[in-house]
């Protein structure tokens, strides 16, 4: 069958010099592609040059997402749905469709709004994309056939948005853990301890590291004051027993339902009238930077009426200093030496504990007997 070769061979020749005389553009011309106002793919052939691709991909944006991170880009729920919507920069009314993934996930098909649960807290974030593709486009494997001598087809990624959309947020649903540090102690009475100032520091901490807290909310017997993640400090506290709390607020927003709590013990500062025979003495180490000293036997100081189980009187303690008498109402009466061996400027006097029946009644502090210094002198009292 050699000797039909040479035949076919000038055949195949002839029939090509034909279709390039026929078509003198379809050798040298280049393929068609895309072209200005091209809206929707139109696969070229030899036959039918008429058509073009479509390779202006959509636009994405994130519109919305419920719950909205807070200014620190925190949720406190496992769970956050994102809206979404894709536009097109041209003329081009395709079908949109859409892939969305979060963080390094598969990209999976979605539609807005797009719902994840079941997050795990997450402080370093997560981060959603999505991106529009033109979905008619999509389903068009665009090609160029309309040269012999190569065939040109269309990459995937022309109908798709090639810069997905994002938004970046992180996941915390625990609240925090509160603690009071450097609380006041006192070892006669610990659950209730008496304070020895009108101002006293507390340290307030939480199970979250410092960074991630935003704030602590604090009350003082129910009222609100300021104070701060380390040193607080409570001043010009008034007399009697007081309840201090503190509650941590994490980034999220998260706040410790079961606030951190202390108790303790303010006594009542005292101060005598002018005349009274009482001379007021200021000094720093002293309950309220001051103590009262007389000089003369029978001075007395009268307080308004208290209700008590505790009473304990503070006054300095020393050499040669006098006695004092302690009457509660017209009954209970009790006799304080404040001499000392050595000098001892806050001195605490257990006149009634708290396993005391409660009386109700007012105090009445008489200088008893003067010592070798001819001086009694007095701070405070604690009277609950």
């Amino acid at each position: 069958m050699s000797h039909r070769t040479p035949y076919r061979h000038r055949a195949a020749l002839v029939v090509a010099a034909l279709v390039a005389g026929l078509l003198p553009g379809a050798l040298l011309a280049a393929p068609a592609g895309a072209s200005p106002g091209c809206l929707a793919d139109d696969s070229l052939s030899l036959l039918d040059r008429t058509g073009c691709d479509d390779d202006t991909p959509p636009d994405t944006a994130v519109t919305g997402s419920s719950p909205q991170p807070n200014g620190a880009a925190y949720i406190k729920t496992d769970s956050i749905s994102f809206t979404f919507a894709g536009s097109y920069t041209d003329a081009d009314t395709g079908t949109l469709r859409y892939m969305c993934r979060l963080d390094a996930a598969a990209w999976e098909s979605c539609t807005s709004p797009k719902t994840y649960t079941d997050l795990a807290d997450n402080k370093t974030g997560y981060t959603f994309q999505v991106y529009a593709i033109d979905g008619t486009d999509a389903d068009v494997t665009w090609t160029d056939t309309s040269s012999p001598l190569s065939t040109v087809t269309e990459p995937d990624t022309s109908d798709a948005d090639k810069t997905p959309a994002e938004r970046s947020f992180k996941v915390d649903t625990t609240a925090p853990n509160s603690y009071i540090f450097d609380k006041p102690y006192d070892e006669l009475r610990p659950e209730l301890p008496m304070v020895t100032s009108r101002n006293i520091s507390l340290r307030l901490d939480s199970s979250e590291s410092a960074a991630n807290v935003l704030d602590f909310v604090c009350t003082l017997d129910g009222a609100t004051v300021p104070c701060e993640q380390g040193a607080t400090e409570l001043s010009q506290l008034k007399p009697g027993d007081r309840r201090f709390t503190a509650a941590a607020i994490d980034l999220a927003g998260n706040r410790d339902t079961s606030p951190a709590t202390t108790q303790f013990a303010v006594p009542l500062n005292l101060l005598a009238a002018k005349g009274s025979g009482w001379r007021r003495v200021q000094g720093s180490s002293y309950f309220a930077g001051d103590y009262l000293e007389a000089r003369k036997v029978g001075t007395q100081l009268v307080t308004k009426s208290l209700t008590m189980t505790e009473l304990r009187l503070i006054a300095p303690a020393g050499p040669n200093l006098g006695v004092i008498d302690i009457q509660i109402g017209k009954g209970i009466h009790r006799k304080i030496k404040l001499n000392a061996p050595s000098y001892e400027r806050f001195k605490v006097y257990v006149i009634r504990n708290e396993y005391a029946p409660k009386v109700t009644g007012r105090i009445t502090i008489r200088v008893r007997a003067l010592g070798g210094h001819k001086v009694a002198r007095i701070d405070a009292l604690l009277a609950h």
